[in-house]
């Protein structure tokens, strides 16, 4: 078993490459170090210094503890800052950015529990487009953001976390309402996008990532829609559809929220589906805290439950 305070202290040898100095730096004897670094390679069975060189060198397992260490230190400062902020009774923040997309219904849940696990935790939730989610981040106004990818910043990491198909809503009393072909294991059936060539859609307002995916299913189908609304977000959408009679392009997530169930059939569009993928970001180089990583981890379990 490797503890904290073995890391801490090969650290400060690997640094130094003398024991001596080493010695010094941790406020024990000469002596008492160099035993210790003695027991700790007799127990890992294996050395992590070649002790007949000056200054001290790095073995190749060496060189593999020092990679993992350093690591290690850095989650444990992390959480040592974190612990300081409960144990003065601040509140820590947690500011995480979200797009419009199936992932919402996730965090909510999570955020849920999270709050009712963790009460002292601020978290501070906000949607925005993908792209004003990495500028956030970029410039530390956000922690952690869920976007659509692909990111468009490259000094944003991101992860994907799901992938959700575009779907095509119609009218349940649409001529077409009872076609579709399955499709794969997929919910909803598949139908070609070039049968409603002549018909009127709500569409998402440009600039946004779920527009650009859409326009390529226009661009395969090979037409270009004839609009009649453009809607800012997709609940938005899904309503003006469902009160006008249109069609409509969003995801499995937004259909819940139709004012009359059953009002609307749903497709997979084609003939080549689209999907959306959302992923985690975050600025490139600031490590995840410990709070942000308990928010991912009970996302990441609402997902796995509700894709069992």
């Amino acid at each position: 078993m490797i503890e904290c305070k073995d890391i801490d202290y090969v650290l400060a040898i690997a640094k130094h490459g003398n024991i001596s100095k080493a010695s010094e730096e941790l406020f024990i004897s000469q002596p008492a170090l160099t035993k210790y670094l003695k027991t700790l390679e007799t127990r890992l069975g294996i050395e992590l210094f070649y002790h007949d060189r000056r200054p001290l060198t790095l073995t190749p397992a060496g060189e593999l503890y020092i990679s993992y260490s350093k690591q290690i230190a850095v989650l444990k400062n992390n959480l040592e800052n974190e612990l300081t902020d409960y144990k003065h009774e601040e509140m820590p923040e947690l500011h995480v950015g979200f797009s419009c997309t199936e992932i919402r219904p996730y965090i909510f849940s999570a955020v849920q529990k999270m709050r009712h696990d963790f009460p002292k935790v601020n978290l501070v939730l906000t949607e925005l487009r993908s792209q004003e989610i990495e500028r956030r981040l970029k410039i530390s106004q956000l922690d952690i953001g869920f976007i659509t990818l692909p990111k468009h910043d490259p000094d944003i990491d991101a992860m994907l976390i799901m992938e959700e198909d575009i779907l095509l809503g119609i009218p349940a009393d649409h001529p077409l309402a009872g076609m579709g072909t399955p499709y794969l294991s997929r919910e909803f059936p598949l139908i070609d996008l070039k049968l409603f060539r002549h018909e009127s859609f709500v569409l998402r307002e440009r600039g946004t990532r779920f527009s650009e995916t859409v326009a390529r299913l226009f661009e395969q189908a090979g037409f270009t829609p004839n609009v009649a609304v453009t809607a800012r977000n997709n609940l938005s959408a899904i309503e003006f559809a469902e009160v006008w009679g249109l069609c409509v392009l969003t995801t499995r997530a937004f259909i819940n929220n139709l004012r009359t169930p059953g009002s609307m059939r749903f497709f997979i569009a084609g003939p080549t589906p689209e999907q959306l993928s959302i992923g985690l970001a975050k600025y490139h180089g600031n490590p995840l805290s410990v709070t942000a990583n308990n928010l991912i981890s009970l996302i990441n379990e609402e997902l796995l439950r509700d894709h069992r």
